[in-house]
């Protein structure tokens, strides 16, 4: 795939995220390896201990330091305030990069910067 078309990508997708309204990023980690389910099942559990969210994107990338380790970028969309504590309840795993989002356009083209490059992404809820 050319370089023009994975960018093509990035911006339709940044494009389409940013129609919605965002309220906070996070960046999900674990000591273990994880594949794409293990990352449905986070989204799984945010949902049922979270039942404010209506809806998530999420984007798996490898680490610019170790390429054998991933980090997930989480949008999340939510009728009411989470206090970062309450995110770090609800995961099995390592909850940084906590934001409210102040720039929703700016947090949807960085999420998506990687999109058609082969890394695991998807989305739940009310889309």
């Amino acid at each position: 795939m050319s370089n023009n078309h994975v960018m093509e990508i990035n911006k339709q997708y940044a494009s389409w995220l940013n129609t919605y309204k965002w309220n906070y990023f996070i960046t999900l980690r674990s000591n273990y390896k994880y594949n794409y389910m293990t990352v449905r099942t986070w989204m799984k559990n945010l949902f049922n201990k979270q039942t404010s969210v209506t809806r998530v994107f999420f984007a798996t990338e490898r680490d610019k330091g170790d390429w054998k380790s991933n980090h997930t970028h989480v949008l999340i969309s939510s009728k009411k305030t989470i206090t970062y504590s309450e995110l770090k309840k609800t995961f099995s795993c390592s909850v940084g990069d906590y934001q409210i989002i102040n720039d929703n356009e700016g947090v949807t083209k960085y999420v998506t910067k990687f999109m058609g490059k082969n890394i695991d992404y998807g989305f739940k809820g009310d889309f």
